[in-house]
This record gives C-alpha cells, structure tokens and sequence, in this order.
C-alpha cells in the first residue's frame, strides 16, 4: 500500500515538474481561442449582422436553453461516467460549436424559427461541452496556476474578440470557425499531455477522474464558502441580461455595445491582479465589493457606464466562482467539474431571464430602463436580499462552528484534567520533580508543568503565578522540548509515568 501511495506521489511530482509548463501554455491558446468563440456567439450580431431582432433572441433563446440542458445533464453524468467520456464529450461539443456557427450563417431570415433556434441550440451546446472539457484540465494545475489560466483565457479571448471586430466586423463566423478548430486541436494536444507521462503507472489524470459517489445520507454537499460567489454570478447574469436587452437594440445607446464588449476584459484584468498581487484573498469579500461598487454605478453612472459596470462584474463573478471551485473542491475533481457546469447553465439561463424582463414590464427602451420604479426595485430586492439572507446564514453557521469548538475544548480540558495524576500532593510534587530534574527544567518551569499536567489552561497558569501570556507560551515551548513531546497529553503520560516510579519506589522501600 505504501509503494502504492509513492508511486502515485512520484507519478504527480512528475507530472507537475515536467508537463505542467506545457499544460499551462496549452491552455491558455486553446481555451483562449474556445472563449473568443463564446464570445462570438454570445454577441449573436456579430454572427449574423444583418439579422432582425427577432433573429437574435431566438438564437438566444436556443443557445441558454440548451447550455441549461447540457449543463445538467454533463453534470451528473460525469460523476459516474469513465474518463474516457471526458474527451469524446469534447470533440462532440466541438462539432456541435461548427455546425451551429455554419447554420447560423446560412440560414434564411425569411424562414421559421426553427432553423436559427437549433442553430442557438448547437451553439450552446457544442460550447458548454467544450468549457467544460478545459475547466476539467484546469482541476489538473495547482489552485494558483489554474486561476491564472482562467484569467489569461478570459482576457484573450475578449480582447482577440473586440480586435478582430474593430477589423473583421463581417468575417467574424469565419475567424469563430477557425478558433473552434485549432481549439479543439489544442484540446486532443492537452488530454495527450496530460496522460503519456503517466501511462506505466496508475494515471494520475484518471485517478482523479475515476467515478467518485457524491451522495452523503442521500444529499449532494456542498462547501459553503460557495454561497456568496454563485449568488452573485446568478444575480449579475439576471442584471447584466436586463441591461443587454436595451444596450443592444436599435434604439440603445450609440456605445451600448462597446461598452459591454470593454467591460469583460477589465474584469479579466482586476481578477488577475487580485490573483496575482492579493495577499488575503477572500472570495466573499471580493463579491460584496463587486456587488458594493454596482450599486454605486446604478445611483450616479448613465446607462453606457451601467453597461460597462455590469459586463465586468459578469466576467468577474464568473471567474471568482470558477476559482473558487477550482481551490475548493481540487482533490475531487468529478465533483469541482459538476459544481462549475451547474453554476455556468444557471448563468446562462438567468441571462436569458434578463434578456426577457423589460419586456415583461413594458420596458421598450433604456430611457425607460432607467425610470422603471417596480423593475429597479425588483432588481435591487433579488440582489441584497439574497444576499443579506446568505450572509445571515453564514453568520449563524460560523457562530454554531465557534461554540462547538469552544464546547469540545472545554470537553478536552475537563478529560484532561479528569487524567491528571490523581496521587498524594507530595508524591505529585515529587514526580513533578523528578521530571523536572530528569529533564534540565528550570524551578519556574518545573512550577508550570505541575499546573499544565493538571490539566490548566494558559490563563489559569498566568494568574496563579503572576506571569503573562507571552512568557507562560514561551515556558510550555521549552518543556516540551525538553521533556521531548508533543502535546499536553503526551506530558501528562510522562507525568503519570513518573508516579508510577514514585509509587513503585515506595512500594520497595
């Protein structure tokens, strides 16, 4: 069993050492280029820039549809599956990605509706099954690395996408086309790095894949650390769907588009930055602050910086959440793939939502967005409601944590102090002692072991021998150093055995 567990250990160092530089570049080519067509398809004009309206949210409607769908299905399907369903899951997705981006370019306007929803259906689809082919790999890279993969993607592909439509506004299907291939080689090239090295011995690759059963008593579990960041990927998607639905009309504001295509890749930039050079990161501090400067750019921003607000705190939510996945639930990297598929058809179909709610209020402009009471006060109780229900939650969870801990220290002192050395106080002192003598302690020392094999805590000790914290902390470091333990109960044992030598010495006598 033990050659076992270092032949696995050697096979990852391995793997880290030699193929994770590889890996890294890998990725950030291949699913930079699988972001710059998600992209693409998300701007549904940028496919089809003659289309009408009614065009683009039928293929919005198919591709959120269908995300959901496979999303679902992806995620609890992987949870059983063999990993070879990983990368022919892949290259499906793939084709289903070229055969939507050709469909949706050749289809008619003229004609039913059908045609372009099964081209918006391939569309999400073929992507969502790509995605989550390279989330898989990043589960592969350490928590760092993979975050930063996630944010160099994120920004390659935004800014090839806003280049090349600065340039190639009407060529934009063919240069989609052509990334979704060399994506999807880059792929093929990423699963056969990641498992050559590992083929004489049990793959690490396919360790970590193997089928992992992820029901405790009948319940999914799931980290609750992972609370606030999906709130606050849903609830953005929902906003930032509001908010397309009037920047991209006809009658949207001149830089409505823009402003959206800008705001991504500054999230891409922010998020890397906190990656990179935050030295406390906590995730549910950055989502109050993205949700903290959004209410600001909802009071005094105009609608462009409203937009441009909103589709970087969408490309940041995203990210935060992905990483957090990633950095929680790593060591099973079945379950990270479920939580991340899950959470992205969520976002999706939560988008198509807000795509969907002005109208519902009979909100036809983003003049009218603004002064639409009932739909900013919907938006604003969804968002810190939730929020403030979470939060509410974690509070009391972290208070109930907090009294357990401190109930099972007082349960561990009192067993402690039920241990201690239940003998005569002279022989007590005289073991105390002898141990003290046999170990080179100091007197004030040999005083504080009598008290510490009592089972006293730190502040009983400080007030009964008129010292501080700092120097008490600094006496139970040198006993145990020299009396050669570990732990309080290990000096307890020494303590005990020592009595017995007193006892039996007694007994001789």
């Amino acid at each position: 069993m033990g050659a076992r567990t270092d032949t696995r250990k050697e096979a990852r160092r391995k793997f880290v050492k030699s193929g994770t530089s590889k890996m890294f570049l890998t990725m950030l080519v291949g699913f930079g280029l699988l972001c710059y067509a998600n992209v693409v398809c998300f701007f549904p004009h940028a496919l089809m820039p003659d289309a009408p309206e009614w065009a683009y949210r039928t293929f919005n409607a198919g591709a959120a549809w269908a995300s959901l769908v496979t999303s679902i299905i992806y995620g609890a399907s992987i949870l059983r599956l063999r990993s070879r369903f990983i990368p022919l899951s892949a290259l499906t997705g793939y084709a289903l990605a070229l055969i939507g981006i050709l469909l949706s370019t050749t289809v008619g306007y003229n004609e039913s509706d059908a045609s372009l929803l099964a081209a918006g259906m391939s569309c999400g689809a073929g992507l969502s099954l790509a995605m989550f082919f390279w989330f898989g790999l990043l589960t592969c890279l350490t928590e760092h690395r993979a975050a930063l993969t996630q944010g160099w993607q994120a920004l390659i592909g935004e800014l090839a996408f806003i280049i090349l439509w600065s340039i190639l506004s009407d060529r934009m299907a063919i240069t989609a086309t052509g990334s979704v291939v060399v994506s999807g080689t880059l792929g093929v090239f990423a699963w056969r790095l990641a498992t050559k090295d590992l083929a004489d011995n049990e793959s690490y690759l396919g360790d970590v894949f193997k089928p992992h059963p992820w029901l405790t008593d009948n319940r999914v579990t799931l980290p609750q650390s992972l609370a606030f960041p999906f709130a606050g990927l849903v609830l953005v998607s929902l906003a930032y769907g509001v908010v397309e639905a009037m920047a991209m009309t006809q009658d949207g504001p001149a830089f409505g588009f823009y402003a959206s295509a800008i705001g991504a890749p500054i999230g891409a930039v922010i998020f890397l930055f906190w990656q990179q050079f935050g030295r406390k990161r906590s995730y549910d501090l950055a989502v109050k602050v993205v949700f903290a400067v959004l209410a600001v750019a909802l009071l005094i921003l105009p609608f462009v910086g409203v937009t441009l607000i909103l589709s970087l705190s969408f490309q940041l939510s995203g990210l935060l959440l992905y990483s957090l996945v990633i950095d929680e639930l790593g060591s099973s990297r079945r379950r990270a793939i479920t939580v991340i598929a899950w959470s992205f058809g969520a976002s999706r179909i939560l988008f198509l939502f807000g795509l969907h709610l002005p109208s519902a209020f009979g909100v036809e402009s983003y003049h009218m967005l603004l002064h639409s009471t009932s739909l900013i006060l919907i938006l604003t109780y969804a968002m810190f409601g939730t929020f403030y229900l979470i939060d509410s939650r974690q509070r009391s969870s972290q208070l109930r944590t907090a009294k357990e801990r401190l109930r099972m220290k007082e349960e561990q002192e009192r067993r402690q102090a039920q241990s201690a050395v239940k003998v005569s106080e002279e022989g007590y002192m005289q073991a105390c002692r002898m141990l003290g003598c046999t170990c080179n302690l100091t007197k004030r020392e040999t005083e504080v072991l009598e008290l510490l094999a009592r089972g006293r805590n730190t502040a009983y000790v400080c007030e009964t021998l008129f010292l501080t914290r700092n120097t008490v902390k600094g006496y139970v470091k040198s006993i145990y150093v020299k009396a050669g333990v570990h732990s309080r109960q290990e000096l307890i044992d020494r303590i005990e055995d020592a009595c017995h030598d007193v006892k039996q010495g007694r007994q001789d006598g």
